[in-house]
């Protein structure tokens, strides 16, 4: 929750049996808000201490959390002679089954990593909806 929305937590008027429960769970709320920015600030300096995610962070459609997934997910990218051998072990290439003259494509074979697939469709749809960075450098 933005901090706004919590300043206003901290002032609306309950009816006095809802009260001591409201405020708990604001409490909760700030605390669990707490760990979340510094869990971002955790994630963000590892994302800048790392050259390769720092490139990737430099696409369009991916920021820190997106750059560090696919740099665990993938590994050392060595290891794949060219970008198909890449998306093939990540699932998202496509189906194919043959039959002497014909030759059927289906959906993609959903092999390899379900969180490198996801990641990487994030993009491609943000992409698609036409968004372009902002200044901040994020999807917008």
């Amino acid at each position: 929750m933005a901090p706004r929305g919590l300043a206003w937590l901290r002032h609306v008027t309950l009816p006095a049996d809802a009260e001591a429960t409201g405020r708990r769970l604001t409490r909760v709320l700030e605390a669990v808000h707490e760990e979340v920015v510094t869990a971002n600030a955790a994630l963000r300096a590892r994302a800048q201490a790392d050259p390769i995610a720092q490139a990737l962070d430099d696409l369009v459609g991916i920021g820190p959390v997106l750059a560090l997934t696919i740099r665990a997910e993938v590994g050392d990218v060595t290891r794949f002679a060219r970008g198909g051998k890449l998306a093939s072990y990540a699932g998202l290439v496509v189906r194919v089954a043959s039959s002497a003259d014909h030759r059927y494509y289906g959906t993609i074979t959903r092999e390899g990593s379900p969180w490198l697939r996801w990641r990487w469709s994030k993009p491609r749809c943000t992409r698609a909806r036409g968004r372009t960075r902002s200044a901040a450098g994020r999807a917008g």
